[in-house]
């Protein structure tokens, strides 16, 4: 399914940031930092299972169920 990644990089996001515009731009460089390049991501890219398993640990470090 492609845009997989990115929808849940969305979903992160938004959990985590309660439309906080701040915290939001802070997740996305300490998702940056841990390797996953968040404007790479589109509703149109292949999604791979190492993106989707970077995703998934770095939403479990931060506390957010996806």
């Amino acid at each position: 399914m492609a845009g997989q990644v990115k929808s849940m990089i969305d979903k992160l996001i938004a959990k985590k940031s309660d439309g906080d515009r701040f915290i939001e731009n802070s997740i996305r460089v300490k998702l940056i930092l841990r390797g996953i390049d968040v404007d790479s991501f589109t509703e149109d890219s292949v999604d791979s299972q190492e993106d989707i398993a970077m995703v998934r640990d770095a939403a479990r470090e931060f506390g957010v169920d996806l």
